[in-house]
Protein backbone atom coordinates (compact mmCIF):
# COMPACT_ATOMS: atom_id res chain seq x y z
CA UNK A 1 0.00 0.00 0.00
CA UNK A 2 1.72 2.94 -0.71
CA UNK A 3 1.32 6.83 1.07
CA UNK A 4 0.77 9.68 -0.57
CA UNK A 5 3.48 12.32 0.19
CA UNK A 6 1.62 13.89 3.47
CA UNK A 7 1.33 10.87 4.96
CA UNK A 8 5.42 10.19 4.42
CA UNK A 9 6.62 13.57 5.20
CA UNK A 10 4.69 14.77 7.43
CA UNK A 11 6.28 18.16 8.01
CA UNK A 12 3.54 18.92 10.92
CA UNK A 13 6.05 17.57 13.50
CA UNK A 14 9.77 17.72 14.31
CA UNK A 15 10.89 14.26 13.13
CA UNK A 16 7.76 14.16 10.55
CA UNK A 17 10.65 14.86 7.66
CA UNK A 18 11.98 11.45 8.43
CA UNK A 19 15.75 12.80 7.53
CA UNK A 20 14.87 14.24 4.48
CA UNK A 21 16.57 16.62 3.09
CA UNK A 22 17.11 19.91 1.02
CA UNK A 23 19.96 19.65 -0.86
CA UNK A 24 20.75 23.17 -2.49
CA UNK A 25 24.02 23.74 -5.26
CA UNK A 26 24.97 27.09 -5.11
CA UNK A 27 27.96 28.82 -6.51
CA UNK A 28 29.49 31.92 -5.39
CA UNK A 29 30.37 32.80 -8.89
CA UNK A 30 26.48 32.95 -9.89
CA UNK A 31 24.54 35.74 -9.44
CA UNK A 32 21.11 33.82 -9.91
CA UNK A 33 22.57 31.44 -6.64
CA UNK A 34 23.34 34.33 -4.88
CA UNK A 35 19.48 35.86 -5.84
CA UNK A 36 17.75 32.79 -4.59
CA UNK A 37 20.14 32.83 -0.92
CA UNK A 38 17.47 34.68 0.84
CA UNK A 39 14.99 32.28 -0.12
CA UNK A 40 17.06 29.24 0.72
CA UNK A 41 17.79 31.08 4.17
CA UNK A 42 13.54 31.59 4.76
CA UNK A 43 12.77 28.25 4.09
CA UNK A 44 16.04 26.61 6.39
CA UNK A 45 14.40 28.95 9.00
CA UNK A 46 10.28 27.60 8.32
CA UNK A 47 11.52 24.01 8.16
CA UNK A 48 14.25 24.09 11.13
CA UNK A 49 14.30 20.31 13.17
CA UNK A 50 12.06 19.47 10.19
CA UNK A 51 14.46 19.47 7.39
CA UNK A 52 17.60 19.30 6.74
CA UNK A 53 18.97 21.79 4.13
CA UNK A 54 22.62 21.05 2.76
CA UNK A 55 24.64 23.88 0.70
CA UNK A 56 26.54 22.13 -1.89
CA UNK A 57 29.53 24.18 -3.59
CA UNK A 58 28.95 24.10 -6.80
CA UNK A 59 31.77 23.70 -10.25
CA UNK A 60 30.77 26.49 -12.50
CA UNK A 61 33.74 27.48 -13.93
CA UNK A 62 36.53 24.89 -13.25
CA UNK A 63 40.12 25.28 -13.07
CA UNK A 64 40.77 23.99 -16.48
CA UNK A 65 38.28 27.03 -17.69
CA UNK A 66 39.86 30.06 -15.23
CA UNK A 67 40.01 33.00 -16.49
CA UNK A 68 39.91 36.98 -15.37
CA UNK A 69 36.59 38.43 -13.89
CA UNK A 70 37.20 40.81 -17.27
CA UNK A 71 35.77 37.74 -19.28
CA UNK A 72 32.26 37.93 -17.91
CA UNK A 73 32.57 41.30 -16.81
CA UNK A 74 30.37 42.79 -19.52
CA UNK A 75 27.71 40.35 -19.06
CA UNK A 76 27.33 40.28 -15.45
CA UNK A 77 27.32 44.14 -15.79
CA UNK A 78 24.28 44.23 -17.70
CA UNK A 79 22.42 41.45 -16.14
CA UNK A 80 23.15 41.84 -12.25
CA UNK A 81 20.20 44.19 -12.44
CA UNK A 82 17.63 42.01 -13.56
CA UNK A 83 18.64 39.40 -10.66
CA UNK A 84 18.25 42.60 -8.37
CA UNK A 85 15.04 43.30 -9.70
CA UNK A 86 14.00 39.85 -9.56
CA UNK A 87 14.97 38.57 -6.86
CA UNK A 88 15.18 41.70 -4.09
CA UNK A 89 18.92 40.84 -3.57
CA UNK A 90 21.27 43.40 -3.86
CA UNK A 91 24.74 42.91 -4.86
CA UNK A 92 27.50 45.12 -2.79
CA UNK A 93 29.77 47.51 -4.27
CA UNK A 94 32.94 46.09 -3.76
CA UNK A 95 31.66 43.27 -5.77
CA UNK A 96 30.43 45.89 -8.47
CA UNK A 97 33.86 47.35 -8.05
CA UNK A 98 35.37 44.47 -9.76
CA UNK A 99 32.69 44.02 -12.77
CA UNK A 100 32.89 48.06 -13.91
CA UNK A 101 36.85 48.07 -13.18
CA UNK A 102 37.98 44.40 -14.49
CA UNK A 103 41.35 45.90 -15.77
CA UNK A 104 41.94 46.83 -12.27
CA UNK A 105 40.66 43.62 -10.61
CA UNK A 106 42.45 40.96 -9.39
CA UNK A 107 39.62 38.37 -9.47
CA UNK A 108 40.55 35.20 -10.73
CA UNK A 109 37.10 32.93 -11.25
CA UNK A 110 37.81 29.53 -10.69
CA UNK A 111 34.84 27.32 -8.46
CA UNK A 112 37.42 24.48 -8.21
CA UNK A 113 39.11 25.36 -4.92
CA UNK A 114 35.10 25.19 -3.76
CA UNK A 115 34.67 21.85 -5.02
CA UNK A 116 38.40 20.46 -3.39
CA UNK A 117 37.17 21.55 0.00
CA UNK A 118 34.07 20.02 -0.46
CA UNK A 119 35.22 16.61 -1.35
CA UNK A 120 38.15 16.69 0.95
CA UNK A 121 41.82 15.78 -0.49
CA UNK A 122 40.96 11.55 -0.15
CA UNK A 123 40.78 10.07 -3.71
CA UNK A 124 37.95 7.69 -5.00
Amino acid sequence: MSQNKEEHFDLSSPTGGQGAAVYYCYDALCGWCYGFSPVIKKLAEEYKGKLDFEVLSGGMIMPENTQTIGAMAKYISESYKNVEQLTGTKFGEDYLWHIFNPEKSDWVLNSGNSIINFKGTSSG
